[in-house]
């Protein structure tokens, strides 16, 4: 369901990798900016990152699920982040003397809106059972 606030936080998580994967750069490298597509495995995560989101969508009546599937993707996107960073202490300059780009953040703003996605299906959950409880 579209209406939920859930769905309107999963659609911008999903929304925010495949921007990500298409247009932002993560950093420059010898001159030349890095983007997501030139590696195949921040690509792959990103991409899987954004999936898991729009599956999460669509198993608003199952909401148990849902919460798994988005812990899931929270931890995805925290091992998205370590590999990020990782990518970027073996430039030469370390953290200090590279340029760095706005694709590094995304990973972070994703984990921030997956985490008030939960909140809210957590928030459905509770309304359900407490509906049950008055039948």
């Amino acid at each position: 369901m579209i209406q939920r606030v859930q769905s309107v936080y999963l659609s911008i998580a999903a929304l925010l990798n495949c921007i990500c994967v298409s247009y932002l750069s993560l950093w420059q490298r010898d001159g030349v900016w890095i983007r997501v597509a030139d590696s195949i495995v921040f690509l792959s995560l990103f991409i899987l990152s954004a999936v898991l989101a729009w599956v999460a969508i669509f198993l608003f009546q199952r909401r148990k699920l849902q919460l798994v599937l988005n812990r899931i993707n929270l931890l995805l996107n925290l091992v998205l982040l370590g590999l990020l960073i990782d990518d970027l202490m073996h430039l030469p300059g370390g953290l200090a003397d590279s340029h760095k780009g706005v694709g590094l953040l995304i990973p972070l703003c994703t984990m921030g809106v997956l985490v008030m996605a939960n909140q809210c299906i957590k928030r459905d959950e509770a309304l359900v059972k407490s509906v049950d409880r008055i039948r």
